[in-house]
């Protein structure tokens, strides 16, 4: 698991926004600015707003996490600022306002290679966050347009759990999209696949 957070704000601050990985990233400008709103208001939650905002800094960040060997870090790897950046979303009391449970969309178009990894009763792991949307128009918007050797595919969520996901509609720069944020670590099962409806639809649940 994520066990070890920033020790607070001003480190979260001073260690992302001189982090290596970012420093070639469009759109840092805005997010020194979120970060210096999450010390100024010593608001962890705003750290979600920067990862909202349409720059590079949640595709380095999800890159960077989706590298990580699952569960299996080494002391180096808890130190990394992606890593510490997801534990202060999983341990905040500040993110609680957030937490939601429900049915939650995500559109995606992939190979067959891909489909055929789905299993029914396999338990999925993802080591990077995931967007997805409480409104399924939202999630077919992504799977509209064909392309070459791809499937369209509708992954469908079932959150009950603590911790699991969080509602982020309220912050994100495009609230219509309803969005829902699946955190790291987040273990679904999966519950059906149906192959004969169109698109492609997969069910999981994280009971």
């Amino acid at each position: 698991m994520y066990t070890k957070p920033f020790k607070n704000l001003d480190e979260a601050s001073t260690i992302i926004c001189t982090a290596f990985e970012l420093q070639d990233a469009s759109g840092m400008n805005l997010i020194s600015y979120f970060m210096k709103e999450a010390r100024r208001k010593n608001d962890a939650s705003i750290l979600i707003q920067a990862y909202t905002a349409e720059t590079d800094f949640y595709r380095r960040l999800n890159h960077l996490l989706a590298q990580l060997p699952f569960q299996k870090y080494t002391t180096e790897d808890r130190n990394r600022w992606y890593v510490q950046y997801v534990a202060i979303i999983d341990t905040s009391s500040q993110f609680a306002k957030f937490g939601w449970k429900g049915i939650t969309y995500r559109g995606m178009m992939v190979t067959e290679e891909d489909l055929n990894e789905y299993k029914i009763g396999d338990w999925i792991v993802n080591n990077a966050f995931l967007s997805t949307s409480k409104d399924r128009a939202e999630a077919e918007k992504f799977i509209c347009v064909p392309k070459p050797n791809k499937i369209p595919l509708i992954t469908k969520y079932l959150v009950t759990r603590d911790r699991s996901a969080l509602d982020i509609s309220s912050t994100s720069e495009f609230k219509d999209e309803q969005e829902v944020l699946i955190l790291p670590n987040a273990v679904f099962k999966v519950a059906t696949i149906m192959r004969d409806k169109r698109p492609i639809e997969i069910e999981l649940s994280d009971k």
